[in-house]
């Protein structure tokens, strides 16, 4: 997330994803521009991104980590966050085993990272954690590819269903803030001082359309378009 002012003065926070898909492909995308006519503490912040979640329907618990801009009212929010949705990223060096398990599963020892993976990723069924570790390291198929920057999606969902898991929870983590800074370097040509009047939704949709990577099915849209026949 990130947050700026428009030329009339209103901050506008601007929310982005990185979604993780079933085969580990990656899309960073445009979600919500909210604007912020009070004040911008974190905790009006967090209340106006919580009211939006929660309106939208939001699956939070698809929640795996946050990106911010790094300014100051913005960092409370993630406070706020890790105690509303149990985050569970406090201790990174913790981390440092598990993350060189996901980057290369063979140059680390079932030992090193059985324990820390069941804890981080509340598993209960460690039995059968353990049991997909040792399989996964013993077959010479799989290691043969270790190498491969797409390992994870070469990988058995049926035969590792715990690992493959905890590897697109792994892939969702380190958002990067380019696109939020996009956005806003956008809405400077947008809402200049000749366009103050676009209200919110004029802002979002035009926003949308500068910065959102999806392209549209053009051709499905002048189909289902009704045509004015001349009499």
């Amino acid at each position: 997330m990130d947050e700026s002012t428009d030329v009339t003065n209103i901050s506008q926070l601007a929310i982005c994803v990185k979604m993780v898909f079933s085969d580990f492909t990656t899309k960073e995308e445009f979600l919500k521009v909210l604007p912020l006519k009070g004040s911008t503490r974190g905790e009006d912040i967090f209340s106006t991104f919580k009211k939006y979640i929660t309106d939208v329907k939001l699956p939070v618990q698809k929640l795996s980590s946050i990106t911010t801009g790094g300014a100051p009212a913005v960092t409370e929010i993630i406070d706020k966050l890790i105690e509303e949705f149990s985050s569970r990223f406090e201790d990174f060096a913790a981390l440092e085993p598990v993350l060189r398990f996901f980057i290369n599963p063979f140059n680390v020892t079932e030992d090193d990272v059985l324990e820390i993976v069941s804890v981080y990723f509340e598993l209960h069924n460690i039995e059968d954690l353990e049991l997909e570790i040792i399989n996964l390291q013993s077959d010479i198929i799989l290691k043969a590819h270790s190498n491969d920057k797409m390992f994870w999606n070469l990988v058995d969902e049926n035969k590792y269903p715990i690992l493959r898991k905890c590897a697109l929870k792994i892939y969702s983590y380190c958002a990067t803030t380019y696109n939020c800074e996009s956005l806003f370097s956008n809405m400077k040509y947008l809402k200049s001082k000749y366009r103050t009047k676009l209200n919110d939704s004029h802002l979002d949709n035009c926003l949308r359309t500068g910065n959102s990577k999806y392209i549209p099915n053009y051709k499905k849209l002048a189909e289902n378009m009704d045509t004015q026949v001349s009499h």
